[in-house]
């Protein structure tokens, strides 16, 4: 699938919101940025809690991360 964006006076481009549904992105997810043969790619970081972003002690747990800290949280809620 190929979408077009215009880029704003400081560089930002909005990826659509199909798109990142299908990736899984929300607001928390760390997105790496880097360049390959001459293309902007953008990834999630796949070491980074899925929960707060945190890449400290991070576990995974059904193809994602989550960080010990997020762990402890859940445990003292339930």
């Amino acid at each position: 699938m190929e979408v077009l964006r215009k880029m704003d006076e400081v560089g930002r481009i909005i990826v659509p919101l199909d798109l990142r549904n299908t990736l899984g992105w929300n607001i928390k997810t760390i997105i790496s940025v880097s360049i390959q043969d001459n293309c902007l790619i953008l990834k999630s970081s796949l070491d980074c809690c899925f929960a707060c972003g945190s890449s400290k002690n991070v576990l995974p747990i059904h193809q994602k991360f989550i960080c010990q800290k997020c762990i402890d949280e859940l445990n003292i809620q339930i």
